[in-house]
């Protein structure tokens, strides 16, 4: 069994298909212990953010956390903090898996030395395979034990991801740097997970800035 963790808006049309893809190609083989989520204010509605929340629960023993202010650093501080499995799953929203992934493969990744993340988007958004992976936050399986370093040194007020590689968190990056970071499978393996929100940002002329090393989305598109 495995725990599931995921960051999600009050998106609950995404949040349906992203559950069922993974459901239908691994947790009917990988079951899940606990599922922790995050469900930001951002989008949607009060009722929108309910309907995430009853998704989820339709699915897994759930435990969620509402915050009254969106943070996406807040959102993977808390959820990197949850676990109890020595492996997790991280989600975000708005992927889907595009095949079955090999448990058998997926565990002797697991097992190699110093490994503290496998990333399952391993496909570039220009259709490339990524060559050099990087510890990072992202539809990933993650060590119990590089979370639970990372949390406690993540700075909830920027960005989680860019704390990693952009100099803003040092302390995050030297507390991270004896573990390194796969992609999924090998050098033929097809791309694994597909990222289908952000069409439905482009839909809505939505735009994600960094400023001060913090995430700012641009609001939706009248």
């Amino acid at each position: 069994m495995i725990d599931l963790t995921m960051t999600a808006t009050r998106r609950p049309d995404l949040v349906a298909i992203t559950l069922a893809s993974f459901q239908q190609k691994l947790f009917d083989r990988f079951p899940v212990r606990t599922f922790f989520l995050n469900i930001d204010p951002i989008w949607g509605s009060e009722e929108d953010g309910n309907r995430v929340e009853e998704i989820a629960r339709s699915y897994f023993t759930t435990v969620v956390r509402r915050p009254a202010e969106a943070s996406y650093g807040g959102a993977v501080k808390w959820l990197w903090q949850q676990p109890e499995t020595e492996w997790f799953l991280h989600l975000e929203d708005d992927w889907i898996l595009s095949h079955k992934i090999s448990l058998k493969r997926l565990r002797k990744q697991m097992a190699e030395p110093n490994v503290g993340q496998i990333a399952i988007c391993n496909w570039s958004r220009l259709g490339r395979r990524k060559i050099t992976p990087r510890i990072g936050v992202g539809p990933l399986f993650a060590s119990r034990a590089l979370a639970s370093i990372a949390s406690e040194h993540m700075n909830p007020d920027l960005d989680p991801d860019k704390q990693f590689m952009n100099g803003t968190n040092t302390a995050l990056a030297d507390a991270s740097s004896s573990y390194r970071a796969v992609y999924f499978g090998g050098p033929f393996t097809r791309r694994t997970a597909i990222d289908i929100g952000r069409d439905w940002r482009d839909k809505r002329g939505i735009e994600k800035q960094i400023i001060d090393g913090v995430a700012v989305w641009t609001p939706e598109a009248s």
